[in-house]
């Protein structure tokens, strides 16, 4: 605990209730369970340097799962916005949507985290959320190499931000 403290761990993350997450952040509803681990995690100065992060909904782990307009608008905000003006106007009539999986991962290494979701694609894009049920929507990543102090301005200015408007 000098001048550049430095921590090393890797732990195991369980049934994080989403709802109670975004929630607190005013993200935008989620709802169900996330679990995954984070591993080599190496925190210089109280900064991540290093780390492999992988957290996902689990197929064994029943209940509600829904999310809302406000948290996909957020979630491709973070990646860079909705692609084309059907999208906006599409989400514009739901409040939620049903979704089979969530998740992301995220191996660190200095300033760029290499990104990925619970489905890979021939493209290189990824799945963020895979839709399920009846309005489907998914959230495609399209940028796997992320400037991790970027993400992060992202972040906080999603938390930030004022809620949507819906007329």
């Amino acid at each position: 605990f000098g001048v550049a403290p430095t921590l090393e761990m890797s732990a195991e993350i369980r049934r994080i209730e989403l709802q109670l997450l975004t929630g607190a952040f005013d993200f935008g509803r989620i709802e169900g369970r996330l679990s995954g681990r984070v591993d080599d995690l190496v925190l210089v100065g109280w900064e991540p340097q290093r780390m492999r992060l992988a957290l996902a909904t689990s197929t064994e782990d029943p209940g509600r799962r829904r999310i809302s307009q406000r948290a996909v608008q957020n979630l491709a905000d973070l990646g860079g916005g909705l692609q084309g003006a059907v999208s906006a106007l599409f989400l514009r009539f739901f409040d939620d949507f049903g979704y089979r999986r969530l998740g992301f991962a995220c191996d660190l290494e200095g300033r760029v985290c290499r990104m990925s979701g619970v489905v890979d694609q021939a493209d290189d894009s990824f799945v963020l959320v895979q839709g399920g049920g009846v309005p489907r929507i998914d959230v495609i990543g399209h940028n796997r190499r992320v400037d991790w102090p970027e993400l992060i301005r992202r972040l906080n200015a999603v938390r930030g931000g004022p809620g949507p408007v819906v007329q």
